[in-house]
């Protein structure tokens, strides 16, 4: 799995929980993911249970949550599966509203900041990608509900719509 933290967060000392490929980083393993070595927690996001026991696991309170998914299966919807439909939707939607939801509650009363990275594909669905630009829309959905739903309780919910990205998971397209 690749790491991408921009220069200007990893200073800020806040704890980075990020999902790609599973992979999931605090400021006190960051050395050491950076150099390849330790520091690695298997996180599967589409799992209430993995995700209930890894936010049971933290030893101190996380600040801030990055959501990134990263499962396409691209297809015309008439040859799509519903294998690869329930992909994509666990990978991007469901994980983001599993990991939410345990981060919210392991915050107990302190403020927070959940960012998903959702996709400008959410807002106009390219041909042969219906089931992720419907898990795209529905991140927008969810998250303009939860910073209503939290932001009185001073727990920020943001989305950021990047266009295309050159990354490992779209080097095939």
């Amino acid at each position: 799995a690749e790491l991408i933290l921009a220069d200007d967060v990893a200073p800020l000392g806040a704890d980075l929980v990020r999902r790609q490929r599973p992979l999931v980083v605090d400021r006190h393993a960051l050395a050491e993911e950076v150099d390849g070595t330790a520091g690695r927690s298997s996180l599967d996001v589409s799992d209430r249970r993995s995700v209930g026991a890894f936010f049971r696991t933290l030893s101190e309170p996380v600040e801030l949550v990055i959501n990134q998914a990263g499962s396409l299966r691209d297809g015309p919807l008439l040859k799509m599966n519903e294998a690869d439909w329930d992909k994509v939707l666990d990978a991007h939607l469901k994980g983001t509203w599993l990991v939410s939801q345990a981060y919210a509650a392991s915050l107990q009363g302190r403020p927070g900041h959940l960012i998903q990275v959702g996709s400008y594909s959410g807002l106009v669905g390219p041909a042969g990608q219906c089931n992720y630009a419907a898990a795209k829309a529905g991140l927008i959905g969810l998250t303009q509900s939860l910073a209503r739903e939290w932001g009185a309780q001073s727990i920020r919910s943001n989305i950021v719509l990047p266009g295309f990205l050159e990354t490992a998971m779209t080097a095939s397209l």
